[in-house]
């Protein structure tokens, strides 16, 4: 498969609102970040809302993620329902603050052009509190032993014990409870897809 033919899957998908919605899904070190540029580059005015744009502050969180959740506790979910899905249902112009990583608070506002198609972008962003507004859902799948590999090899070696204490097993509880690769329209393998092509090659794998 060829991302032209993934572009054109989702250029025609029926809409359920005014704005045609993309969700790309996946867990850390997958490769969902690099897919979802790539849709971007290939679609005309489409744009990107990050799920990490609705990280807490450190001021707003109870603790730990907790391995109680499976949808990751770190992350202001009402904030985006209410900023950027709710506003999708209604028919408004969507206008959301993004998380500033390093200065640990909300900065800059984001306002998003009515006539966008938007490609949501983020692990947890296809939990069932939201997969249904989506026209189109994409998982990128990817083992976790390769996947700790990328991710160290980007973060570096001293993020392993945060990697394996805290957010894995939160990633595992999400995958094996909430189940995404089976509401997914398409499931991607990130690793054996080929980034560095021109057409871009993907590999589509069996849905779980």
């Amino acid at each position: 498969m060829t991302l032209s033919e993934v572009v054109d899957k989702i250029e025609h998908v029926s809409r359920k609102n005014r704005q045609l919605v993309v969700c790309v899904d996946g867990l850390g070190g997958s490769g969902k970040s690099s897919l979802a540029e790539e849709i971007k580059k290939a679609i005309p005015g489409a744009v990107i809302i990050h799920g990490d744009d609705f990280f807490k502050p450190v001021r707003e969180k109870k603790g730990t993620a907790g391995h109680a959740s499976n949808v990751n506790e770190d992350f202001d979910w009402s904030r985006f329902e209410s900023q950027v899905l709710n506003k999708i249902r209604n028919g408004e112009q969507v206008s959301y603050q993004i998380y500033d990583w390093h200065r640990d608070e909300l900065t800059d506002v984001v306002t998003i052009p009515e006539d966008a198609i938007i490609i949501i972008e983020g692990g947890y962003t296809s939990q069932q509190r939201f997969a249904e507004i989506y026209d189109y859902k994409i998982w990128v799948e990817a083992s976790e032993d390769k996947r700790l590999r990328r991710i160290l090899d980007r973060d570096g070696e001293h993020m392993r014990p945060y990697w394996e204490n805290d957010w894995l097993p939160v990633e595992r509880k999400y995958e094996q409870e909430q189940k995404p690769a089976q509401r997914a329209d398409l499931v991607l393998d990130g690793l054996k897809s080929d980034w560095k092509q021109s057409k871009l090659i993907l590999a589509e794998v069996a849905k779980k």
